[in-house]
């Protein structure tokens, strides 16, 4: 599912068209994917901040 993730931020779509031509499960799954990265990005940049004080 990463790796699928990676290539949908680099623009790149498993279904030929744009992002209507994909389907609802694979947008769901990069929906999830993204909000587990951007959570796991926030606590590492306040764990870094935290032990910078």
């Amino acid at each position: 599912m990463f790796r699928l993730y990676r290539h949908y931020k680099n623009g790149f779509l498993p279904v030929s068209g744009g992002i209507l031509d994909q389907t609802n499960p694979f947008l769901q799954a990069m929906e999830i994917v993204e909000s587990a990265v951007a959570e796991y990005e926030e606590r590492r940049a306040a764990a870094g901040n935290a032990a910078s004080r």
